[in-house]
């Protein structure tokens, strides 16, 4: 078996396969590194990034388990745009079109575990870079 990214595909695809159910021990990192012939080194790199992913946890003295439910984490990247337009060397302002409070729809009270119908402000922005949207 080649480098990390191979160790953590084959161990992805044995949590998908169910060969190592939600809830379960996966084998020790000795272990791993014996069966595919690599440092241990190696297979601690590919478990970590899979619990860094969210699908497996991992715990000191108490091994490594698979996740009952995998966390999703999206990466998502929210730009300045004040920073940007300045690196353009371009003079940065914005209008205020919207600004109110109205109840939060259902699904995001929901999902932020909060009572239906909080209060959430709501803004609305046009960023202008040298004077034009």
């Amino acid at each position: 078996m080649q480098g990390w990214e191979a160790i953590r595909a084959e161990v992805l695809r044995r949590i998908r396969s169910r060969d190592w159910p939600p809830g379960g021990i996966i084998p020790g990192e000795a272990t791993l590194a014996e069966e595919f012939g690599v440092a241990r080194a190696t297979v601690n790199r590919a478990l970590r990034d899979l619990a860094d992913a969210g699908v497996v946890e991992r715990r000191k003295r108490a091994g490594t388990r698979v996740a009952e439910l995998p966390v999703r984490r999206a990466r998502l990247e929210v730009p300045v745009i004040r920073l940007e337009v300045l690196g353009r060397g371009q003079t940065y302002a914005f209008d205020l079109l919207a600004d109110r409070t109205l109840a939060a729809p259902v699904p995001v009270t929901a999902r932020l575990g909060l009572p239906e119908r909080t209060p959430m402000r709501y803004l609305e922005t046009l960023h202008l870079a040298g004077g034009r949207p």
